[in-house]
């Protein structure tokens, strides 16, 4: 009874989870100043949102009004968009409504079909508990429970320590990818997350993608290739020759598309720490390319109706377009 009294002050993991990222934004977004305490900062931001919602409500008056003139007025056009407009917002709510639905609590059954997943959950379990008592085998069904118990656990365990060791290892190599512009992980989650930092530069990410995903490709058993489309094009020559260095040792197959704008600083690193490489140059074959088919080796090359295809280190090397039409 006592259990059962005190349920609903229990937090599962998901709201517990929400309430801890919901401290965290409070202490990172209303942190106190020297010169304004929390409780006068929490006062101004709620002043300043009262303010904003007023402006919102006066802005959507206005809008509304025009929009009513303009209709009366005759625009046909306009008028199809607001119904439009009026039919996906019911719709939208209407999802809205769904989702809440799905995500009740399901303590109290509705008259209707069964919406909420937590009450199929507990349908489902009544079931099973009838089943057992009719097949007498509550017993079994009890200790199949406990060994399920213990392999979520087991997976929930093994599912952070996973996480803190690539984090860890993220991190590692971070410090010599971007040497020169220190940038670290905060936790893993549905996504990386910076530490100390809301942002980064489009550089920085795919800094942090590359080692995340070279962290990620060296562990256990499988041997993955890694495929990737412009490998170095928003990172500067300095990273560059870093992440090429450390490709080599992450994973054993690596197959990158790049252009000619990205061999700088990238390719030289990249083919000096490996122990094989393959490079092959691929264009398109129109009246614009024709000049880039005058110095073509004399083997190693295959040419359709529509592309060449050139199987040589310093063809690619040399290969230069100043136009993307080109291509």
């Amino acid at each position: 009874m006592e259990i059962k009294k005190r349920a609903k002050g229990y937090l599962d993991y998901d709201e517990s989870g929400t309430i801890n990222a919901l401290k965290h934004d409070i202490s990172l977004f209303v942190a106190p100043t020297e010169e304004e305490s929390r409780h006068a900062q929490l006062q101004r931001a709620l002043g300043e949102l009262t303010n904003a919602k007023r402006q919102q409500k006066d802005a959507q008056q206005t809008l509304n009004r025009l929009t009513k003139k303009l209709i009366d007025a005759g625009d046909a056009e306009l008028e199809a968009w607001k119904e439009a407009l009026d039919k996906l917002s019911g719709e939208l709510e209407r999802c809205k409504q769904a989702l809440l639905d799905i995500d009740a609590t399901g303590e109290e059954e509705a008259s209707g079909p069964i919406l909420s997943l937590k009450l199929v959950g507990k349908k489902l379990n009544e079931v099973k508990v009838k089943i057992a008592e009719l097949s007498r085998t509550v017993e079994l069904k009890n200790k199949t429970d406990k060994l399920n118990a213990i392999l979520a656990r087991a997976e929930t365990l093994a599912r952070e320590t996973l996480r803190a060791d690539l984090l860890s290892a993220t991190n590692e190599r971070l410090a010599i990818v971007l040497a020169n512009d220190p940038l670290r992980l905060e936790r893993i989650d549905r996504s990386l997350h910076l530490a100390h930092q809301g942002g980064a530069s489009a550089g920085q990410k795919l800094s942090v993608g590359y080692t995340f995903l070279m962290s990620a490709l060296s562990r256990g058993n499988n041997d993955f290739p890694l495929i990737v489309d412009s490998p170095a094009g928003p990172i500067d020559e300095g990273v560059r020759r870093n992440i090429g260095r450390l490709i080599p040792e992450l994973c054993t197959q690596f197959v990158g598309f790049t252009i000619n704008t990205e061999r700088p600083g990238f390719v030289p690193a990249l083919e000096k720490a490996s122990d094989d490489c393959l490079f092959l140059t691929l264009f398109r074959r129109t009246e614009g390319t024709k000049r880039l088919e005058q110095n073509l080796p004399t083997q190693g090359v295959v040419q359709t109706t529509t592309a060449t295809l050139v199987k040589d280190r310093d063809y690619f090397m040399s290969f230069d377009v100043t136009d993307e039409e080109d291509l």
